[in-house]
């Protein structure tokens, strides 16, 4: 399988729902603006050396507004789970240090993974999709329909259970005053995103993710 490599660049994306690919955006926040909160999205990377200039801009985050570094550059954090697929998401994002007013040096989209991202554990059943556990076990398949909120996995977890792991998650992430990118899976993205919009957690298994 075609992996994100070190070296690459981000050159297009396609939003889920979306009929064609887009060209990327000069920067992060513009990206995030096009993708929207909550959306599924399909990045393009290539190791053409015509897209390095675009891509310096991507990770640079070049913003008017003064977030404490010295250039006026957006400082931004980096979350993901701790799934490989997720790393092999932000691989390309350039690292380094910014020397801040105070002196002090920030890491600049400093990758921390958290086993509390990692998406939901669906036990004996990980790694088959709802079509293969409905074909294996309608019964099993038929009880999460009727309850996906509560409804809990052989050997494996719920909504609610999810819910509780995220919350030493959230309480870090209202800690941070500079954006945070949060790179995860669909039942903790929908939970963080019902979080954030104030919408009742018995909806958040339906939030289009």
């Amino acid at each position: 399988h075609n992996v994100v490599a070190e070296g690459m660049y981000l050159t297009k994306f396609q939003v889920e729902g979306s009929p064609r690919f887009e060209d990327c955006p000069p920067t992060v926040p513009a990206l995030m603006e096009a993708i929207g909160l909550g959306r599924p999205v399909t990045l393009v990377f290539t190791d053409a050396r015509g897209a390095a200039d675009e891509a310096e801009a991507v990770c640079d985050m070049r913003s008017a507004a003064d977030a404490g570094a010295a250039s006026n550059e957006a400082l931004c954090c980096l979350w993901t789970s701790t799934a490989i697929r997720a790393k092999q998401t932000v691989a390309h994002f350039k690292k380094r240090n910014i020397t801040l007013k105070d002196g002090k040096v920030w890491a600049q989209l400093g990758h921390n993974d958290y086993r509390n991202l990692n998406e939901v554990y669906a036990g004996e059943y990980e790694g088959l999709t709802h079509e293969e556990i409905a074909a294996r076990q309608p019964q099993e398949a038929e009880l999460r329909d009727r309850d996906r909120l509560g409804y809990r996995y052989p050997r494996g977890e719920s909504y609610y259970d999810v819910i509780a792991r995220l919350d030493d998650a959230i309480q870090s992430a209202e800690c941070f005053q500079e954006p945070l990118m949060i790179v995860a899976h669909p039942a903790v993205l929908r939970l963080i995103y019902a979080y954030v919009k104030g919408i009742p957690r018995e909806q958040a298994p339906d939030i289009d993710i």
